[in-house]
């Protein structure tokens, strides 16, 4: 995902506009922060009409067009014409920049390892598949469908994100973790991505900020090092909902429980 000349320009001069936006969010924190990110930009090979404006533009970012001609002694026009060099310059430069094409492909290589499976035919009209619905209407953020019939589950849950999967600007991910089960999730989350280099739990969790998706979760079992690792995640990535099936309760914060048949006992 690229960052566009408008994402740039709101950047600049007005940062609250995007400062949500997925790829946006994304740069934010590999910066270190808007301040970090303005300093990033003065490290940019300029031109030197190109420069002044920059350093201008970012001494007060919200200043009237009339204050930069000011201080920069040049006419609207002129103005005009350096700014879109400017945008473009730096927009070329941020694409090409090595800290924005590891923050931006860090999740689209693991969206690439977690494409949704082909669709199956359910019965639609099953309680739990209604409930699965419901909840994810409601803004639900933690779903666990649960029972002991997993391929029911992996149907149910399959049907479900191909219906809403549209509404999710980051679409699904689709992680089976069947043969996963007694590493931590971080650690069963990045022997999934193959990532190179290795993330930190951290830096994996990173990826996910700002991000508008549906992470399914397929076969999950709880570790001790998740409920903390994941209430993080959902506390940094707000647009993100985690829909899991599994065995048992999972005994997580916010966790909302979807029956497929009789449960265990408390």
């Amino acid at each position: 995902m690229l960052l566009t000349e408008e994402q740039v320009a709101d950047l600049i001069y007005t940062p609250e506009k995007v400062l949500d936006q997925p790829p946006i969010t994304q740069l934010m924190l590999a910066c270190g922060g808007i301040q970090q990110w303005y300093e990033l930009l003065k490290t940019i090979s300029l031109k030197e009409a190109e420069q002044r404006l920059l350093l201008v533009i970012l001494a007060q970012p919200g200043a009237s067009v009339d204050d930069y001609l000011q201080q920069l002694h040049i006419h609207k026009a002129t103005f005009h014409r350096h700014q879109r060099k400017l945008i473009a310059s730096l927009t070329h430069a941020l694409n090409h920049h090595p800290l924005f094409q590891t923050t931006s492909s860090g999740f689209e290589q693991l969206q690439r390892a977690a494409r949704l499976p082909a669709s199956v035919a359910v019965d639609r009209s099953l309680p739990a598949y209604q409930r699965m619905l419901q909840l994810l209407g409601q803004g639900v953020r933690l779903i666990n469908v649960v029972g002991d019939d997993w391929a029911l589950q992996q149907q149910l849950v399959l049907a479900v994100a191909h219906e809403v999967q549209a509404t999710f600007q980051d679409g699904c991910l689709w992680i089976d973790l069947t043969n996963r089960l007694e590493q931590a999730l971080v650690m069963r989350l990045l022997d999934y991505g193959q990532f190179k280099p290795a993330l930190s739990a951290a830096e994996l969790s990173q990826l996910f900020q700002g991000r508008h998706g549906l992470l399914i979760l397929l076969g999950y079992q709880a570790h001790p090092d998740d409920a903390l690792w994941l209430r993080r995640l959902l506390e940094i990535a707000p647009k993100l909902i985690i829909l899991c099936t599994s065995s048992q309760r999972l005994k997580l914060y916010g966790e909302f429980l979807v029956p497929i048949s009789s449960l265990p006992p408390r």
